[in-house]
């Protein structure tokens, strides 16, 4: 009993537990999204199998890396042509996360609504307190209806207004 004990105090101070909670219904947590809007795409991006640890099957809503776009949370090739071109070695990247493949570009004017965000948190004996949100949408138009994806990558600089930001906005 004594070795269970042990086990559990190592995988607490190395930071080896993390705690998921829903927050869907905190709607300060979703600003500057609504759960009840519908949303559109404004450019291409990529429909990535997320391998994070998180869920069995993780799909996320990634644009085109460039320079203004910043770090984001996952990592995508600098074109959707270079994609097109040659499937398969653009989707074998290698990332911090783990293996990363594309599954496909979900284009412009594809639609889909805010679903669901799960909070984690947890704490790290080098780190400490750690907390982060991860949004979700379900896609409602396009080949991938029905699909739910995370939408962070595409909700950087977000702001109030129609026009959401650089990869999206509300669909009238």
């Amino acid at each position: 009993m004594k070795i269970i004990h042990i086990i559990f105090i190592f995988f607490i101070l190395t930071g080896c537990v993390n705690f998921r909670h829903d927050i869907t219904d905190n709607k300060k947590a979703w600003f500057p999204y609504e759960i009840s809007k519908e949303y559109v795409l404004k450019e291409d991006v990529f429909l990535m199998k997320v391998d994070s640890g998180l869920e069995p099957q993780r799909f996320a809503l990634v644009p085109v890396s460039d320079k203004n776009r910043g770090s984001g949370f996952n990592s995508s090739p600098k074109r959707i042509e270079s994609y097109e071109n040659d499937q398969n070695k653009s989707s074998q990247i290698q990332i911090d996360k783990g293996h990363v493949s594309i599954v496909g570009i979900v284009t412009a004017g594809t639609s889909f609504l805010p679903n669901r965000m799960i909070q984690n948190a947890g704490w790290n004996l080098w780190f400490g307190n750690h907390t982060s949100e991860t949004l979700y949408g379900k896609i409602t138009s396009g080949p991938f209806s029905g699909k739910e994806v995370d939408i962070q990558d595409i909700s950087w600089g977000m702001s109030e207004g129609p026009e959401l930001n650089r990869y999206v906005k509300i669909n009238n």
